[in-house]
C-alpha cells in the first residue's frame, strides 16, 4: 500500500548508513477479482521509493520474497490463481518489475475452513487425501520455467491502453518465445510470425501445432497467458478485436 511504500523510504531515509544490502516485501494479488497491475504497481512503487532514497536498481536489488493467492473456494479459483502466478513471472522475467520473485507456498496443510494461511500450497495439502497431488498453479509454473530455462530476454510490452502484455524471449535452440494475455478482456488478436507453422502452447504446456498459408494467425486471448514458439524472430500484431470486456460485464 502506499503508506506502507512511504513507511519503507522514511526508513532508508534513517542516518546512520545503509540499512541492508537488498529489499524485501510482500505482495499479494487481490482476492477474488486476481489481477496483476495492483501487484506491479506496488513493486514499481517500492522501487521508485529506493531510487529517491539515492539506490540505484545495481545498488539494491528489489526481491518479492512472499507472493501467492489463497485457494480457499471463498476466495478464487485453482485456474485464477495459475493464472495470477504465471503472470507475475512474466513481469519479473520481461519488465524487471522486481528481481527476484519467491511465491508463497509449495504446500499447506488445507485441513481448516476458517483458516485463511492453510491454503496458499501449489501442491495439494499434507492433510488431504490427495496430498502432494500437483495443482494447477504448479504445473503453469512449471511449465513457464520449462518454456523459458536459459533463454533470453527481448523486449516486454503492452498495447491497447496497457491490456493486452506480451513478453519475447529467444530460446538456446534458437527458436523464438513470445508469451501474451489480457488484462481484463477477451480478445482476438492476429500476428504475423512470417512462418507457415508454429506451435502455441497454453498455460499448462499443452501444444497445439498451427499452420498458415501467409505467416499470420489468430488466436483468442485471456487473463491465461499463452506460449508461441517459432522458428524466426518476426513478431508483428496485426488487428484485435474484443469480444468480451469484464471491466464493463
Amino acid at each position: 500500500s502506499r503508506p506502507a511504500t512511504d513507511l519503507f523510504e522514511r526508513y532508508l531515509a534513517v542516518p546512520g548508513g545503509r540499512p541492508f544490502d537488498d529489499a524485501s516485501i510482500h505482495i499479494y494479488a487481490a482476492q477474488g477479482y486476481p489481477d496483476t497491475t495492483e501487484w506491479e504497481f506496488m513493486a514499481k512503487q517500492t522501487k521508485e521509493a529506493i531510487a529517491r532514497s539515492g539506490y540505484s536498481n545495481d545498488d539494491m536489488k528489489l526481491w518479492v520474497t512472499e507472493s501467492g493467492m489463497n485457494v480457499h473456494t471463498s476466495y478464487g479459483t485453482d485456474q485464477q490463481v495459475e493464472n495470477v502466478l504465471v503472470r507475475q513471472f512474466v513481469l519479473t522475467e520481461c519488465f524487471n518489475a522486481v528481481d527476484k520473485f519467491i511465491m508463497y507456498q509449495l504446500q499447506t496443510y488445507e485441513t481448516d475452513p476458517n483458516n485463511p494461511e492453510d491454503w496458499y500450497g501449489c501442491l495439494q495439502g499434507r492433510g488431504t487425501k490427495n496430498a502432494n497431488g500437483a495443482r494447477k498453479r504448479y504445473l503453469g509454473v512449471c511449465n513457464f520455467i520449462a518454456m523459458t530455462e536459459n533463454a533470453e530476454v527481448l523486449e516486454g510490452q503492452r498495447y491497447d491502453n496497457n491490456e493486452t502484455v506480451y513478453g519475447r524471449m529467444k530460446k538456446p535452440n534458437g527458436n523464438y518465445l513470445t508469451v501474451m494475455y489480457t488484462t481484463h478482456q477477451a480478445k482476438d488478436v492476429t500476428i504475423d510470425f512470417g512462418y507457415n507453422q508454429g506451435i502455441v502452447y497454453d498455460v499448462d504446456g499443452n501444444p497445439t501445432v498451427l499452420n498458415s498459408s501467409d505467416g499470420k494467425y489468430t488466436v483468442t486471448l485471456t487473463d491465461s497467458p499463452i506460449y508461441f514458439e517459432t522458428p524466426g524472430e518476426k513478431f508483428e500484431i496485426i488487428e484485435t478485436e474484443v469480444k468480451r470486456d469484464k471491466e464493463k460485464i
